[in-house]
């Protein structure tokens, strides 16, 4: 069967601390999305439940709280319906009395209210105001989760009123932004199925259908993740939602996919089966960053399942995609274009061959050369990744192009971790070397990086306070330069005047061969 990539790169003269690198920087990268919305409060411009002059009346103050919770306890219909309303137009402000109407304890009558099917407009007010409780701190989401809101809302997503059927969905989205637990409480409620039912019975309302998407984003989000079972049926849906033509719509679509495909092979596959790759892969040239960011992270994570996985999305001509982003000028999506990159090197030698016949691996050491260190980092851990299954004439390739002088200046960095990765990779290229010497028994690799001034930065590296840096430095010295004495300057074969003369190979267009049906 095949060896999963992970696997691979533990097998290849890597280290597991490659693998849970790609993972830091996915974290990393997260955080940097400052754009995704993990909750949204709705605020009195949302409101067209009322007649405009009673949206834009007087709102109630704080000093009001202790009157209106007076009148949540009244015998008349109205004037209950009036004070909740008062309610949730204060929750609806800039900087809420959050707190302030939580320590009342109104939360526990607004989730009582949630019961009155007899009153849907009294249902609507007392969600409206729970969902701006939920937009709050976590402490004030956990008080409407602990007063049992959450089944009622689940409940409430099959009401026959689309005003309380999109706020349940609403508060829900906001419930499970809040955190992993809070996900799961909601999830556990088999909220999943009725959501979806939401989201295809709304084709013809943008607002709802919004709303629904962002929420199932929020019920896929989050760490750990949540367990696939209660997501399964989800991702049929998704598939579909990628044909709206809405933009918002698709770039939640794209975050849950994202967030789905961050993981087990079996969420892979689920995706390959029941998502058209190639609509992802062209939203990766899309001039929407909401858009185009998503649908690289999923591509990114799709390639770190199978080789047959990988192909699929090779297949779709992803790479020319990622070489075009190489050049974006968003530094996060330079660094996570590296990233997706390192992640297909990493698999077997016909998609290393693909990433050169595409030139994003010449983009590549552009990058490793060039660009910010964090984006540089990811570009070493490409070619050193690289390294690990290429043949011996495809690391030859990739001297010719040049990858020796990106390697050297990185081995300066005091970045011991990515000099480690480095020296790492500096190991399989003299290895090929080693199979390629020439008539006088020169490796070639090895000529080629002294002749780009490398002897002199791996001698230094012996003096290095990392231990690891300076075992793996004093490894190739002794297993491939030699002493002083025995390296004699000029020696090997000759040198054109760019350099070593490896050249890059001139290749045919990639064959993927058979694809098999995902």
């Amino acid at each position: 069967c095949t060896m999963s990539r992970v696997e691979r790169h533990k097998s290849q003269n890597s280290v597991e601390a490659a693998r849970n690198s790609r993972m830091r920087n996915q974290v990393e990268l997260r955080r940097q999305q400052t754009a995704e919305r993990l909750k949204k409060v709705r605020d009195i411009a949302g409101d067209n439940q009322e007649p405009a002059q009673a949206a834009t009346s007087a709102v109630p103050d704080r000093s009001a709280i202790p009157t209106l919770l007076g009148k949540l306890s009244s015998q008349a219909p109205e004037e209950v319906l009036q004070a909740t309303k008062d309610f949730r137009r204060l929750l609806s402000q800039p900087h809420p009395p959050i707190q302030e109407v939580v320590e009342t304890g109104a939360v526990h009558t607004f989730v009582q209210f949630l019961h009155r099917n007899d009153m849907p407009q009294l249902q609507f007010e007392a969600a409206w105001a729970l969902t701006n409780v939920a937009s709050g701190t976590q402490e004030h989401t956990m008080k409407v989760v602990e007063a049992h809101a959450v089944p009622v809302f689940v409940q409430l997503m099959a009401s026959p009123h689309d005003n309380v059927r999109e706020q349940a969905v609403w508060a829900l989205g906001n419930i499970a932004g809040d955190s992993a637990y809070c996900r799961d409480e909601v999830l556990k409620c088999n909220s999943v199925l009725p959501l979806l039912e939401v989201i295809k019975a709304s084709a013809d309302n943008t607002s709802i259908l919004r709303n629904a998407t962002w929420t199932l984003t929020n019920f896929c989000r989050g760490k750990p993740a949540p367990d696939f079972s209660w997501l399964v049926h989800a991702v049929p849906v998704l598939g579909t939602l990628l044909t709206y033509s809405d933009e918002e719509v698709l770039a939640d679509v794209c975050w849950a996919l994202s967030y789905l495909s961050d993981g087990s092979e079996e969420r892979i596959q689920a995706i390959l089966e029941n998502v058209n790759i190639q609509v992802i892969v062209n939203m990766m040239n899309h001039s929407n960053e909401q858009l185009l960011t998503p649908a690289l992270r999923t591509v990114g994570n799709i390639v770190t399942g199978t080789d047959t996985q990988t192909d699929v999305v090779l297949h779709a001509g992803a790479l020319s995609s990622l070489k075009t982003l190489l050049s974006h000028e968003r530094r996060s999506i330079r660094k996570e274009t590296c990233w997706s990159l390192s992640n297909i090197t990493a698999g077997q030698s016909h998609q290393i061959q693909a990433v050169f016949e595409s030139g994003a691996f010449d983009a590549v050491l552009k990058c490793m050369m060039n660009d910010d260190f964090e984006v540089r980092k990811e570009a070493a851990w490409c070619v050193s990744n690289a390294t690990c299954s290429a043949t011996p004439a495809q690391i030859g390739h990739m001297v010719g192009l040049g990858c020796l002088q990106p390697i050297i200046s990185m081995l300066n960095s005091n970045d011991t971790k990515i000099v480690k990765v480095l020296l790492d990779g500096l190991q399989n290229v003299f290895k090929a070397g080693a199979t390629m010497v020439d008539a006088q028994g020169n490796n070639p690799s090895v000529v080629a990086f002294s002749h780009a001034g490398g002897i002199d930065i791996l001698e230094n590296l012996q003096m290095s306070a990392s231990q690891k840096v300076y075992n793996a430095a004093s490894k190739l010295i002794e297993d491939f330069i030699g002493t002083e004495d025995e390296v004699a300057e000029g020696e090997g074969p000759a040198m054109d005047e760019g350099g070593f003369n490896f050249q890059p190979q001139q290749f045919g267009q990639f064959n993927f061969g058979d694809q098999q049906n995902m």
